[in-house]
């Protein structure tokens, strides 16, 4: 809930700072904007094979998260370790296509 609710004022401050600030804010907005509806194109296309479908995207997903944390954890002291063992899981959950609500959340009220 906590997430959701950081999202939402993230992406107020977000808004408000480009609906009042440079003419650069239009730019970028057009550009959060037109991410956001194929993100949501997306979601509405991966829907129509059913919610296992997207139950079980959610599923590979948290277990590529939790996978790249144990590999932090384990890493110690190593910085370019902790690095690479994150860098690689997260990217093969967003090349695979998985679904991450936390991260959609933040990019969707966008």
């Amino acid at each position: 809930m906590r997430n959701l609710i950081g999202s939402i004022t993230w992406a107020w401050i977000v808004g408000f700072a480009l609906l009042f600030g440079t003419t650069i804010g239009a730019a970028v907005s057009v550009k959060a904007i037109a991410i956001a509806e194929a993100k949501i194109a997306l979601v509405n296309a991966d829907f129509v094979g059913g919610f296992m479908t997207m139950l079980f995207k959610g599923i590979i997903c948290n277990f590529l998260v939790n996978f790249a944390i144990y590999q932090a954890i384990k890493s110690k002291d190593n910085l370019m370790a902790k690095v690479v063992n994150i860098w690689f899981p997260i990217m093969a959950f967003v090349a695979v296509g998985s679904e991450h609500v936390i991260a959609n959340m933040f990019f969707l009220p966008i």
